[in-house]
């Protein structure tokens, strides 16, 4: 895959999943690098906020959704898949929690 070729008997589309799984994987590892987990002032560990969840689906299925999007597409979802294909906008604004 880095080389640009398939190898085996996979569909594009498999490979593209594959290559989202792991830019998705990188950049989270990438971000737990910059955050601070044994701050004795909060004993819980921080948590993902909406917008880096956001971020994760995008790197996860935007190389796959780019050429194959996924069908159908139920009414107000086409909006999504515009929002995720644009880049998602700021992976820095909100802070809300999930968990």
């Amino acid at each position: 895959m880095e080389q640009g070729r398939a190898v085996g008997n996979k569909e594009l589309r498999e490979y593209l999943e594959i290559e989202g799984y792991a830019d998705a994987a990188n950049w989270v590892y990438a971000q737990a690098i910059r955050r601070t987990w044994d701050d004795p002032s909060n004993p819980t560990p921080p948590r993902i906020n909406l917008t880096e969840l956001r971020e994760i689906h995008r790197r996860t299925v935007a190389p796959a959704w780019s050429l194959f999007p996924p069908d159908p597409i139920l009414p107000g979802e086409g909006a999504q898949l515009a929002l995720l294909e644009s880049g998602g906008g700021d992976v820095e604004g909100q802070a809300r929690e999930v968990g």
